[in-house]
């Protein structure tokens, strides 16, 4: 569905200016937030062309950093038309990588040329390293992170760690002879860094000794250029039961406080639990991120579908994510056996990891994180139109730090609903601009139900956004 919908705005957009010969790329941004990120992109030539590298330029023709990351030579695929059957092609299909630029809740479109000259190489660097972070990697896969804004190390990051798990589908539960294990340096294999003109990844191969046979564990560090977060893309085969997999990142943040994101907020929790708390184990929910942080410095980890963190009382404030709970029943109210709980087979974790300077509030942090969890978007087109420019927005909302939770159509009527949310303890002048026709907007509760009309002028609304407030906003356009 969202790919029909990206098509079917893409077909609107006048590409009669951009090189005849080129294939255009269009690029979404699902969030209010100016990004220039790393974008992969699937584009197809005539199968019978000769290409022996590709470029990447902008709708004004300015050249694009960008890599070749895979020749997939040639593919058949299908069109799936409104009426009647499939038609099937063949195609040559290649997979690039290069740095986009899109503006806030909005899109911009690329060109993607043949080109024989030499662009997408790649070499061995010593370490990697960007405009804002160092990161040293350690014989036992461990990093230490430098954050050149705030000139702190965060050492010994992205540490896994395996423990048993007598609990159930509810809650983790140490048995009283628990087995916790990390990586041995004897059991780690450190793949060559390697770079090109936009990023630098390396893969690090190790294993848990457990104790019925090893847990193998596939892990890539990304660092693109310009980006203020390490990206780890982990693969981890399960073929054990009853235990718990998680990911450490000590903190040495001095600080009796941890931020998470949650339902329309961003939660500040005690790391100490109430003294009434009984276990051992004080896990918490998350959505896209959490944060521990003082004055001076602050870690981040931000993540994909990973939703329970705990920050251990260990004297260095150690953040830990559950990646995998293996486990056998529901919960401990009756016999509810769950055997597809314990989660047997190859599984994938995504999650980057964002030093930062100051608390979480004045840093960005939190805006980086929400990014990570709503990547940069690109499909090819073949046909334009001539209502949309190659470059644009459907609708802003400023200051960042106002967090976007749903843009739809009304319920009842021929409308636009924007809802978003202040998530921190002070008030916020926030702008929502359209760049559509504006008639009237309206001030609305949860139900959509108009509470006043608000000012515009020239398609920019005004409006204070207290503490912890949702906002509803009703867009009615001239069309």
């Amino acid at each position: 569905m969202a790919k029909e919908a990206f098509e079917n705005i893409a077909k609107n957009i006048n590409i009669s200016n951009l090189k005849a010969d080129s294939l255009k790329i269009v690029v979404f941004n699902p969030i209010n937030v100016t990004r220039k990120e790393l974008v992969t992109a699937i584009v197809d030539f005539p199968k019978d062309s000769e290409i022996y590298d590709l470029m990447v330029m902008d709708a004004d023709g300015n050249d694009v950093p960008s890599y070749l990351l895979e020749d997939m030579g040639i593919v058949w695929d299908y069109d799936l038309p409104e009426v009647g059957f499939r038609i099937p092609y063949h195609v040559r299909r290649f997979r690039i990588a290069f740095l986009a630029s899109v503006p806030s809740m909005g899109y911009a479109t690329y060109q993607v040329l043949p080109t024989e000259e030499t662009i997408s190489e790649i070499y061995k660097i010593d370490c990697m390293e960007n405009e804002h972070l160092l990161v040293e990697i350690l014989n036992d896969g461990r990093l230490n992170i430098t954050d050149k804004n705030s000139g702190f190390c965060f050492r010994g990051l992205n540490q896994f760690q395996d423990s048993l798990d007598v609990g159930d589908e509810y809650n983790y539960r140490a048995p009283k002879e628990d087995e916790i294990v990390s990586p041995y340096a004897s059991d780690t294999k450190i793949g060559p860094i390697l770079s090109n003109n936009i990023y630098s990844e390396c893969t690090i191969k190790t294993k848990l000794r457990l104790s019925e046979k090893p847990m193998d564990i596939n892990y890539t560090l990304l660092l693109v250029k310009g980006s203020r977060r390490l990206y780890v893309h982990a693969d981890v085969l399960n073929e054990h039961k009853d235990h718990r997999l998680r990911v450490l990142f000590p903190t040495d943040v001095n600080t009796d406080y941890v931020s998470a994101d949650g339902q329309f907020d961003v939660v500040k929790r005690r790391i100490t639990p109430w003294k009434g708390w009984k276990n051992p184990s004080n896990c918490q929910p998350q959505q896209a991120f959490v944060d521990v942080s003082d004055d001076e410095k602050g870690l981040t980890i931000a993540n994909r579908g990973l939703p329970e963190y705990e920050v251990l009382r260990d004297g260095r404030n150690t953040i830990a994510i559950t990646l995998l709970r293996a486990v056998k029943h529901l919960g401990d109210w009756g016999v509810f056996p769950t055997p597809e709980a314990q989660c047997q087979g190859l599984h994938t974790f995504e999650y980057a990891i964002i030093p930062h300077a100051g608390k979480l509030e004045s840093s960005i942090a939190d805006i980086d994180a929400r990014a990570f969890n709503a990547p940069l978007t690109a499909i090819q087109i073949k046909n334009g139109g001539n209502k949309l420019a190659p470059r644009g927005i459907f609708i802003d909302l400023q200051p960042q730090k106002l967090v976007i939770s749903s843009i739809k159509k009304a319920e009842d009527r021929d409308s636009l609903i924007v809802r978003f949310y202040n998530p921190y303890h002070n008030s916020m002048l926030g702008t929502l601009t359209s760049p559509m026709p504006v008639d009237n907007v309206y001030l609305c509760n949860l139900a959509e139900e108009r509470l006043e009309k608000l000012e515009c002028i020239n398609g920019v609304v005004t409006l204070d956004v207290p503490p912890k407030k949702i906002i509803t906003c009703e867009i009615v356009t001239k069309y």
